[in-house]
């Protein structure tokens, strides 16, 4: 992986390192390797857990923090706040999932036994997290458990926000029982800001590790997208307001032809009707002004 962090895309140290989902010593030997400030990591794999706590131990310097949680992160919180888990071997695997599509890949693929671990939901897994200081290189790298796009789908853009760099694998077809290819992924990726910058080839082979980065014109683009949102249902309130006064203009034209009203209550109807119009203009101008604004933001977040 060391290659994977140092090209261009990838300037500047890393300050935190989240990973959800490790599944081997591979891991945690390149989580040391890049040598972040911090590391949060949890796996499903008990002895795994157990030999990440070591090699954590003798890292650890006065500036330097490393935990490992030996959880399963779920997307919402579980009722009875445990999961069982098979693990697997050829490759090191720890699941919630039946593997379908990756036995088909890795005929190898062993089954060893299953265990009981304790739950997080995502949300209070990121309220745990240590402090990630504005300004700093974040990562979030997921492990291949199957559940990428269930954890993703819980992620705003406030929570994931917070991470400069994703790293997840994308696996060309389904490797999980009810689980999504990683066009699926790479497009709730793109929903969330993120591009891809560099693939490699990942743990599992024929299965690729892509690293993609948050846009910097993210933010300015969701910023437009929520002023037309609020512009778009401005135009529709006012649309519904120039139906409701031409319905009651209708009315009073009748009943003038019929000589039950005072002309004045149709001239005032007409002053309310010219204004609405006046101010139905006014915002359809704004609305184009601010789809345009949407158009260009769109053309540099894809740039």
């Amino acid at each position: 992986m060391p290659d994977f962090f140092t090209h261009t895309n990838f300037a500047g140290p890393i300050h935190t390192l989240v990973q959800i989902g490790a599944q081997s010593m591979q891991d945690i030997e390149e989580a040391l390797h890049i040598d972040p400030a911090q590391i949060v990591l949890t796996t499903m794999d008990p002895d795994l857990a157990q030999k990440a706590g070591d090699a954590f131990g003798a890292w650890r310097t006065a500036d330097k923090t490393a935990r490992v949680d030996h959880v399963a992160v779920t997307a919402k919180r579980t009722r009875a706040a445990t999961s069982e888990v098979q693990l697997f071997d050829k490759p090191a695997l720890a699941t919630r999932k039946t593997p379908t599509g990756l036995q088909a890949l890795c005929p190898e693929l062993t089954a060893t036994r299953q265990v009981t671990v304790p739950d997080i939901a995502l949300g209070a897994f990121f309220k745990a997290l240590p402090s990630l200081p504005a300004g700093a290189r974040h990562v979030l790298r997921f492990g291949l458990t199957g559940e990428e796009q269930t954890l993703l789908a819980a992620m705003g853009d406030k929570m994931v926000g917070r991470f400069h760099d994703i790293i997840i694998s994308l696996p060309p077809a389904a490797l999980f029982d009810r689980a999504p290819t990683g066009d699926v992924l790479r497009t709730r990726l793109h929903d969330l800001g993120f591009l891809p910058v560099a693939q490699r080839e990942g743990p599992v082979p024929g299965i690729p590790e892509c690293h993609l980065i948050q846009s910097p014109h993210h933010a300015a683009l969701q910023t437009c997208l929520a002023a037309d949102k609020e512009r778009q249902r401005e135009h529709a309130e006012q649309k519904a307001a120039i139906k409701t006064l031409t319905r009651e203009n209708e009315a009073l034209r009748k009943a003038l032809d019929q000589n039950v009203l005072d002309t004045r209550d149709l001239d005032a109807l007409r002053t309310r009707y010219a204004a609405l119009m006046a101010d139905y203009e006014t915002q359809s101008d704004a609305l184009r002004r601010v789809q345009a604004r949407v158009k260009a933001a769109l053309a540099r977040f894809e740039a």
